[in-house]
């Protein structure tokens, strides 16, 4: 057998062959700059999970204002949030029943420059709009979305349909309880 020296980047082979040259992989540094340069992409990615745990923590308090001062915020410093983290804030708004405010980030986020909407946004706006017994813009949002003409074009889903169902019982139950005490009312006058 015949030993060659390590510097040479020669191993040692049998006497019956020939000695071949191993060269330094050509592919290990690309591969190294490869992988550093992905892990940098990746880590210059925002983690917006604390961001949506604190707004559902708000949420249950009713500190509107707060959620809207931390997501602005948020927007500053990242540049723009995500879907998830709009749609906590379209839900926070429903919760404290701030239509209003709910259907001006709607279409905020339909917007370009926007994080975009999906069905899930679709549902939560369906739902508050029947807390706030809107039930015409209700309707108007679901023919847009039937009509293909809806931002985002959402399917219609189930999660709309059920928003909307949603919206339509708490509204006739509303109504319900409304002509009940009308009525009970009616029979103790006469």
């Amino acid at each position: 057998m015949v030993s060659l020296p390590l510097s040479s980047k020669m191993y040692r082979i049998s006497e019956t062959s020939t000695p071949l040259r191993l060269l330094p992989s050509s592919c290990a540094v690309p591969t190294r700059r490869r992988y550093l340069s992905r892990a940098n992409h990746y880590s210059k990615r925002v983690n917006l999970k604390p961001l949506t745990s604190r707004i559902v923590l708000l949420t249950r308090r009713r500190q509107l204002d707060q959620i809207v001062e931390e997501v602005e915020a948020a927007k500053r410093r990242y540049g723009r949030v995500n879907t998830i983290v709009m749609n906590s804030v379209l839900e926070a708004c429903v919760h404290c029943g701030d239509v209003d405010l709910a259907l001006r980030m709607f279409h905020e986020m339909g917007e370009p420059g926007g994080c975009g909407v999906d069905s899930i946004t679709y549902a939560i706006i369906l739902k508050g709009l029947g807390k706030a017994r809107r039930i015409d813009e209700a309707f108007q949002i679901m023919e847009s979305t039937e009509q293909g003409t809806a931002v985002g074009n959402p399917k219609l889903s189930s999660s709309l349909v059920y928003g909307l169902l949603d919206s339509l019982i708490n509204a006739v139950q509303e109504i319900y309880v409304v002509l009940m005490v009308y009525l009970h009312d009616m029979e103790l006058c006469s």
